[in-house]
């Protein structure tokens, strides 16, 4: 059985022999590309020029309620407690009197 740290070196004559392998290319930062006042990120604007190219259009933001419903889907599998739904709507009642 050989160990992985002579596959490894026994594998670096290969991948100098590609010139053009990608890990020996130098790290080149993008250029940013123009998003229209859309998103809050520069990532943002790199995931809507890909959305355009395909013909899409970014939807709406979500209202809290829906957002709560899309977070904890997303990160436990189930749908929000109603513990979590209640102090959303606290927040958002104590949001809009602040305003």
């Amino acid at each position: 059985m050989t160990s992985p740290l002579l596959a490894l070196v026994a594998a670096v004559p290969l991948l100098a022999q590609e010139p053009d392998h990608w890990a020996y290319r130098p790290v080149v930062r993008p250029a940013v590309p123009a998003a229209d006042g859309w998103g809050r990120s520069p990532l943002d604007h790199f995931v809507l020029q890909r959305m355009r190219e395909h013909g899409l259009q970014p939807s709406p933001p979500a209202d809290r309620a829906t957002w709560l419903r899309r977070a904890t889907l997303d990160l436990t599998g189930l749908p929000p407690t109603l513990a979590d739904q209640a102090a959303t709507k606290a927040i958002e009642l104590e949001l809009t009197t602040l305003r």
